[in-house]
């Protein structure tokens, strides 16, 4: 049987490089045929290719609406899929990727860290004040790290949490330097996404190997679901109002934020779950990304369809 020929869209964006070193893994492993598409540029938040002439496309946005039309696709793959949407036939789960370096990998030193919460100030602003208050609260080695989106954050948050122990940034750290904080501590802290979306760093702990610790467990699903207590500690936190600046019960929630995080310390000081978890996250990525394996199950989809 000949190989089938995909056509992919080149593109800059991260999540663009993720699909085309996918792709090029298969290729250089002799599975698929490989070649540019010079003239296509890929949709936003999208991946585009074509397979044996069939077009094809990735949606990596975050929200679980479809960006496009399916009905224009062969097969349309949904990053942040929900079983509850009324998807098109075509319609498919999938991962949305990440940068993927060769800093992806496990960490050789032991972690001194017990905690390391580096993310942005978005995705809930009063979830993500309460949840780094009440984690700066634990008695617990930390390194915690907050983004600010602009100065009305800055003026209204910053004091605030660097008072509490919190290191207050404005711009953005390099990859490579957000990476080797994570494999310095023992958890990891994984945040829902702005619209409710199963964030792609879960990807990049998976590769490192992290014991991860989540505000909840994600509504998105994956081809392969990640799971509370295999993949990640849930701190069963309750999802954030809609509206980022909502006027809410602050004090109410850090309150039960607070006992949600006591609650779960016991588990986060068991090195036993810990390593449990961490090896789960790894042998995930190595049976489910690295290597093609992502793009791999993308080509199964469509031999799945191609042949019914």
């Amino acid at each position: 049987m000949p190989l089938p020929t995909v056509r992919i869209g080149l593109n800059p964006h991260w999540y663009s490089q993720f699909w085309i070193k996918q792709f090029f893994q298969l290729w250089r492993g002799g599975e698929i045929k490989l070649r540019p598409l010079l003239a296509k540029r890929n949709p936003y938040a999208s991946f585009y290719f074509e397979v044996n002439g069939r077009p094809c496309l990735i949606d990596v946005h975050d929200k679980k609406e479809l960006q496009f039309d399916a009905v224009d696709y062969f097969l349309y793959f949904k990053a942040n899929f929900s079983s509850t949407a009324q998807y098109p036939p075509n319609v498919r789960r999938c991962w949305n990727g990440t940068t993927l370096k060769r800093a992806n990998v496990p960490p050789q030193h032991a972690p001194d860290f017990d905690l390391i919460f580096i993310s942005s100030i978005t995705g809930g602003r009063h979830h993500k004040i309460a949840l780094y208050e009440v984690l700066a609260a634990l008695p617990l080695k930390k390194k915690l790290v907050i983004k600010m989106w602009g100065p009305d954050d800055v003026r209204q948050w910053g004091d605030y949490l660097t008072k509490r122990g919190i290191e207050v940034i404005t711009g953005t750290w390099p990859y490579t330097t957000w990476l080797e904080w994570q494999k310095r501590g023992r958890w990891c802290v994984l945040t829902r996404g702005k619209h409710d979306c199963l964030s792609f760093k879960m990807i990049d702990y998976m590769s490192i190997g992290a014991a991860v610790v989540a505000d909840y467990t994600p509504t998105s699903e994956w081809p392969v679901p990640v799971k509370a207590g295999e993949n990640f500690l849930d701190l069963q936190l309750p999802a954030f109002a809609g509206d980022e600046m909502a006027n809410i019960d602050f004090d109410r929630l850090r309150e039960l934020y607070a006992e949600r995080v006591q609650a779960a310390l016991p588990s986060l000081r068991d090195d036993a779950l810990r390593a449990r978890i961490g090896q789960a996250n790894l042998n995930y990525f190595k049976s489910h990304i690295a290597d093609g394996a992502a793009a791999r199950y993308v080509m199964e989809q469509y031999a799945l369809v191609h042949h019914t």
